[in-house]
């Protein structure tokens, strides 16, 4: 590990809060201490550096990690120039850093976009209790995430109103530490307010087939479904209509429950014809109205051929996704009483999960995003563990990195094990098999956690993707390490996940937003280093009429990038400073 060099002024008084001990040398404050951090009093340098062995850089290679330098413009939070040849990028590693250009090198860790979550359960205002912008958006830079989407739920007011939305825009306000979208809702009674959420800017509109659970969001019927769609096809046709399609038919029995702390019996009280009529009812009102259709947290894979007969058809404005809790957990594992493990719709069988996986590959379900939904801990009933009675919700906003990649990297594990013990040809190396194959899951993580939800919800002129132009968000993680999830990492509001105890590859060790350096790790229990103070923004869908908003105040709004600085740096060298111990855990 290599420390990293900061500059400090010796005029700019150092809190002392920030750290444990100071030490002054003439005029220069010094802290002596076991590992390196940085830590910055000055304004930060205006140009950022990053360089890596492994970036994942699709529009050039989705079959090799490359080496790369990323050269950023921090006033505009844009991405400046990608270098891929051997002599720029060795000029830049040889490079110190100065008071105006940082320069930061992440060796063989990987860099790629950081990751777009479209659904996120944040839950302010109203029910911080639950949740709230401060701890959730902490939580997505800590994995990765520089991007979510709010749900219109459960926060008070929902987002079904203009009232609702600018009371969720005065929340978020010097809080929110990633950027930030913002859903709509659809409920019976609002039907005139969606083409003021649109041109205020939501990224489309979200509503239920069954109750939600929460009694300002009750559930619409199918001609409200169809009425809507209707206003949101003709009034602002290019956003979304979000569907929590699970439906129950009239004529449906519920389970006799003997022994509610068993799962199964939940798991049967909401079969997967609850999201298969839902689905198909959903699609055929889009096609009479030609909205756009998504069908949010897909669990049964008994819809899937609903959604590939909907594109045979030529339903383009079809869509759907997945979670990581469908894609990593099983009912056949869950423990009894483990009321963790619920949600809605349910988490289904082994197999049921090897046909979600088959979707995602082959393009049927083409993003993956967390569905990150909390509560307080005491609604889970952990007392009883009742799955009947407990709330649904799972927490994973800040684990679905380091989730999908430990799957993924076991399926290709078992597969080369598998052609191993076929006496299949290995004439290619091991270790150039590792590489191919960590190139290929890493370039599907980019794929289906960032550029497809980036696309989904119209980002993709800024998010997504690492390319001139872009915002400058960016993720480095080790492939390498591991993650044992346990409540000190943890940095929702409530630690209560059905992840807990498991060890996951994949640490998460530099999140930027923006070219905005808002969460750093050196290694598992070490300090986190945070950001001075939050960084995010609010942003909007792609053509959105509104201006471009800063919800926290010291955000400089996005500008026309700068050019790039003189390639030989200023011959003033400022006083440097290594800081030899991580600052106070926040």
């Amino acid at each position: 590990m290599c420390p990293r060099h900061v500059v400090i002024s010796s005029s700019s008084p150092l809190p002392c809060f920030l750290v444990p001990a100071l030490v002054r040398v003439g005029s220069v404050i010094f802290v002596l201490h076991r590992i390196s951090v940085t830590m910055s009093l000055l304004p930060l340098p205006s140009m950022l550096v990053v360089v890596s062995d492994r970036v994942c850089l699709p529009s050039i290679s989705r079959h090799q990690l490359i080496p790369a330098a990323i050269r950023i413009d921090r006033l505009s939070g844009r991405i400046l120039r990608i270098d891929t040849d051997a002599a720029s990028i060795a000029a830049a590693r040889s490079t110190p850093s100065t008071a105006e250009c940082e320069v930061v090198d992440v060796g063989r860790h990987v860099l790629m976009s950081g990751l777009v979550d479209t659904h996120v359960h944040c839950n302010e205002p109203g029910r911080t209790d639950w949740e709230g912008l401060e701890t959730a958006t902490k939580a997505a830079a800590a994995g990765g995430v520089t991007t979510i989407v709010d749900m219109p739920l459960n926060s008070i007011p929902p987002t079904t109103t203009m009232d609702g939305l600018r009371a969720k825009e005065k929340a978020a306000e010097g809080k929110i530490s990633v950027d930030l979208g913002l859903w709509g809702g659809i409920v019976p009674t609002n039907l005139n307010s969606l083409a003021d959420l649109a041109a205020a800017g939501v990224c489309g509109f979200k509503c239920f087939l069954i109750e939600s659970g929460v009694d300002e969001f009750p559930c619409v019927s199918e001609e409200q479904l169809q009425a809507a769609m209707t206003e949101v096809a003709a009034k602002c046709p290019s956003l979304p209509v979000l569907v929590h399609a699970e439906a129950c038919a009239h004529d449906h029995k519920p389970p006799q429950v003997d022994d509610p702390t068993l799962y199964k019996g939940y798991l049967e009280s909401r079969p997967p014809s609850f999201e298969t009529d839902a689905i198909q009812m959903a699609i055929e009102v889009s096609a009479k109205t030609g909205a756009r259709l998504h069908v949010v947290h897909l669990s049964a894979a008994d819809a899937i051929p609903l959604f590939e007969e909907a594109k045979k058809r030529g339903l383009k404005q079809v869509s759907t996704e997945t979670c990581p809790h469908y894609l990593t957990l099983d009912a056949d594992s869950i423990p009894a009483g483990a009321t963790a493990y619920k949600c809605a719709p349910p988490i289904r069988e082994k197999s049921n999960q090897a046909l979600l996986w088959h979707a995602l590959k082959n393009g049927t379900i083409p993003m993956i995003v967390s569905d990150h939904s909390p509560c307080e801990p005491a609604l889970k009933k952990p007392e009883i563990g009742d799955f009947q009675a407990a709330w649904g919700g799972i927490s994973s906003l800040q684990l679905g990195l380091p989730l999908i990649f430990t799957e993924l990297k076991a399926q290709y594990d078992a597969e080369a094990a598998e052609k191993k013990n076929g006496g299949e040809d290995a004439s290619s190396s091991s270790s150039d098999s590792d590489t191919a194959a960590l190139a290929r899951i890493v370039s599907q993580i980019q794929e289906w956690m960032s550029a497809a939800p980036a696309r989904f919800v119209h980002f993709d002129h800024r998010k997504g993707s690492l390319a001139e132009g872009m915002d400058a968000d960016l993720v480095v993680w080790d492939p390498d390490a591991t993650v044992l999830v346990q409540q000190s990492m943890i940095q929702h509001r409530h630690k209560l996940t059905p992840y807990l105890g498991r060890t996951l590859y994949g640490a998460v060790r530099r999140t930027f937003v923006r070219g905005q350096l808002v969460f750093a790790q050196d290694g598992e229990g070490q300090a986190i280093q945070w950001a001075d103070a939050p960084r995010g923004q609010r942003v909007y869908p792609k053509g959105a009429s509104q201006a471009q908003a800063k919800i926290n105040p010291q955000v400089a709004p996005i500008t026309t990038p700068s050019p790039l600085p003189p390639a030989t740096p200023p011959a003033a060298a400022p006083i440097t400073v290594t800081l030899q111990q991580p600052l106070p855990q926040q």
